[in-house]
This record gives structure tokens, sequence and C-alpha cells, in this order.
């Protein structure tokens, strides 16, 4: 009885490890040099609802303001119930405050921004809202994210844009430079691709 045998292993040649090494070089280049601009997507669609993810500092919030008044919007949705100076904020810089719903969303522990779409949509629903699209306003990196989710929350019968304010910490083209730009960059990569490979929207509104 033989307990081992022969086989024939097949291994890169110098030339073989230079191309691997060349192409993971080139593969590592391309995602440092277009991932900021790839997860920081800005693409607003016809909407007369600009909805506000309320866990954005106050220079967003400033800039949200901006957009509603300056693009012809007719409601200005802030998601969340825990920061109260948001809508301060909104006032503050010129924004009707009649124009403005705040919409509370349930703790929840992780999948916040699903939760915040599914928010969102109970409240379309009940409220009667004409029209079937809106714009998130956020971030930087957690645009992509963002849409998606809410997408994903919606559903399709809604049109979901997404508005990504820049963050003014890191340089977008440099983001490996700072602590800062380094750890928004590859904490969103991750979680962007969490979204895309291993998230369940029936499961997240199970909570489980």
């Amino acid at each position: 009885m033989r307990l081992v045998k022969r086989k024939e292993l097949w291994v890169p040649t110098i030339w073989g490890w230079i191309l691997v090494a060349v192409a993971t070089v080139a593969m590592l280049a391309g995602y440092m040099r277009n991932i900021d601009s790839f997860l920081s997507v800005s693409e607003p669609v016809q909407a007369k609802i600009l909805a506000v993810e309320e866990w954005i500092p106050p220079y967003a919030i400033e800039s949200a303001a901006s957009e509603f008044k300056d693009h012809g919007y007719t409601l200005l949705v802030v998601l969340g119930n825990d920061r109260r100076w948001v809508v301060p904020i909104l006032k503050e810089a010129g924004v009707d405050e009649r124009l403005i719903v705040k919409i509370p969303v349930p703790p929840v522990v992780k999948d916040r921004t699903f939760a915040f779409g599914v928010a969102l949509k109970n409240w379309l629903l009940a409220s009667g809202m004409p029209g079937k699209a809106v714009n998130v306003y956020t971030v930087g990196v957690h645009a992509r994210r963002s849409r998606l989710l809410c997408r994903e929350a919606l559903g399709p019968g809604f049109k979901v844009g997404v508005i990504s304010c820049a963050d003014p910490y890191y340089d977008p083209r440099k983001w490996w430079e700072s602590s800062d730009g380094f750890k928004t960059v590859i904490n969103e990569t991750i979680a962007y691709i969490y979204t895309e490979v291993v998230f369940l929207p029936v499961r997240a509104v199970r909570g489980e």
C-alpha cells in the first residue's frame, strides 16, 4: 500500500514572477489613483426631494442647504433623530423651516444607511408624496455605498441619485499620504465590497 505519490508541480519562471509583480503593482497603482473618485460619485437625478443623512458634519449640512436652494427642490428630508443641531444649521443657511422634514430612524447596530433608506421609503409611502425620485446628500467616499443601499431600501419603483460633498480633511488625489485619508478610503472600500458581495436586505430588515 502506497501512502505517498509523486506529482508534478508547475511554478512560474523568473519572467513569470516578474510579470506577476508588474501586474500586482499596476493594479495597486490603479486602485490608489481611481478608488476615491469611484467611491465619491456624484450622480443626481431629476428630483424634488433632497435627503440628508444626519451624521454628516456641519460643513456638509451647510453645503446641502446650498444644493437645496440652488436646484429647485421642494422638500429637504433629514434622516435620523440624534443630532438636534442639523435643522438649526439648515435654517441658518437659509432653508425655509416649512420645507424641512425630520424622519426618525430606529436605532440600529449596523446597516445604518439601509435603515435610513427604509425609513425614507416608509415615510414617502405613508405621506403620499408625489414623485418617485430622491437625491441623497452625503460626504466623500460614502456616496456610492449610500446610493446602493438607498436603492436597495427604496426598491425599483424609485429613482435614487447621490451627491457627494468633498471631504476637506485629505487630498483625494493623494489620500494615502494622510492618516484620515488612508483610514477613510480603506474602511469604505471594505464596506462597499461587503455591501456588494455579502449584504442581504431581507436580513437587514429583520435585524439579523
